[in-house]
């Protein structure tokens, strides 16, 4: 949906897929108006690349310590993302696992996975 074309569909669907013949949306409306619709879906892709990028701009330096911080510890979990983003630094980990097994406690159980390997005998 565009402000330019509003809530609009465009094609029907041809039909069910046998022996070879591909899904494909019949045309159903003027070349005019795919050129519209052309137009349309690269205006939005454009806007949506800007913002993109000036997001990643406005935040380099974030993103910048981020990807040093996984050259050196090579993952990040969205808690360590998140403190990164908003303190700089790695969370201490003996107080993210406080916060996750208070986390654990407050929703009744553990949410660890446990996995028993036992070799097999020949």
């Amino acid at each position: 949906m565009s402000e330019k074309l509003g809530p609009m569909q465009f094609g029907q669907p041809s039909g069910q897929v046998f022996l070879g013949r591909d899904l494909h949306n019949e045309q159903n409306y003027s070349d005019k108006i795919a050129y519209e619709i052309d137009l349309e879906i690269q205006r939005i892709i454009k806007e949506c690349y800007e913002k993109a990028k000036s997001i990643l701009t406005q935040h380099r330096d974030k993103l910048d310590l981020i990807a040093t911080t996984l050259l050196e510890v090579e993952t990040l979990d969205a808690e360590q993302i998140k403190h990164l983003f908003e303190h700089g630094t790695l969370p201490n980990r003996d107080q993210s696992d406080e916060g996750n097994n208070q986390d654990n406690k407050d929703q009744g159980g553990n949410n660890d996975v446990k996995i028993n390997i036992q070799k097999k005998d020949e």
